[in-house]
């Protein structure tokens, strides 16, 4: 059921040997969206640290709100606002849309506290919301060599503690969840130098990406994508 029925209600379909349960109880069977919020809210957000004790614990109230503008539009987007400003919030809107944000910005600007944010208004949302998506919040730099997302969720899950490891997966790939991903530019491959081969660069770069853009051809429709990572 959508919503919670009453006692008496649960009683007499127990009695007819049904179990009366929400949307929301069903869909914990095999996903905890509650408990993964927990445990990666205690998690470090890429490269963000505490200026002064180069700790990874930052407080909740931490954030500044960073001046950002569109650089570009999908080009079928019926009402393109190219350089204009955009806020948090907007940026929020759109993800839950089922849109994808590529966030560009300098080393230090605060890309990584930028999606510890945005996980965190998400957060906020899921648990008052059950439709609304949970956001799974991925430090990219932690997957090198990473080609396949079920592998990249699986290591994820195991980092922050999520035991039933799969059970991230199945609910990604149910269109639960809001997939954040930072610092695509901390990625690398390993791969073999070749002199005679002016493309090696862009070749090893592209290599690098296989498991992000393995998760963007995978998305589930809906699904929403943040994706961050330095301009150069």
């Amino acid at each position: 059921t959508a919503k919670q029925l009453d006692a008496h209600h649960i009683e007499y379909a127990r009695k007819h040997g049904v179990t009366a349960i929400t949307l929301d109880q069903f869909q914990r069977r095999f996903f905890d969206g509650t408990k993964y919020l927990a445990l990666r809210s205690r998690a470090p957000f890429g490269s963000a640290r505490d200026p002064l004790t180069d700790s990874t614990e930052i407080a909740a109230d931490a954030y500044v709100s960073l001046p950002m503008r569109i650089a570009a539009e999908h080009p079928r987007r019926s009402s393109p606002k190219t350089g204009k400003n955009i806020t948090l919030h907007q940026i929020l809107e759109r993800l839950q849309r089922g849109e994808t944000v590529i966030l560009l910005a300098p080393f230090g600007s605060g890309k990584s506290l930028t999606t510890r944010e945005v996980f965190s208004l998400l957060s906020e949302r899921a648990r008052n919301n059950t439709n609304s998506p949970t956001p799974l919040a991925l430090n990219l730099r932690e997957h090198w060599g990473e080609d396949h997302s079920d592998e990249i969720l699986d290591r994820h899950a195991r980092s922050i503690g999520y035991r039933n490891r799969e059970d991230l997966v199945i609910a990604w790939r149910a269109g639960m969840c809001c997939l954040l991903l930072d610092g695509f530019d901390e990625l690398a491959a390993q791969t073999v130098v070749r002199t005679d081969n002016k493309n090696f660069m862009r070749e090893a770069r592209r290599r690098a990406l296989q498991g992000v853009r393995d998760f963007a051809q995978k998305m589930p429709e809906g699904a929403g994508l943040f994706i961050c990572g330095r301009d150069h």
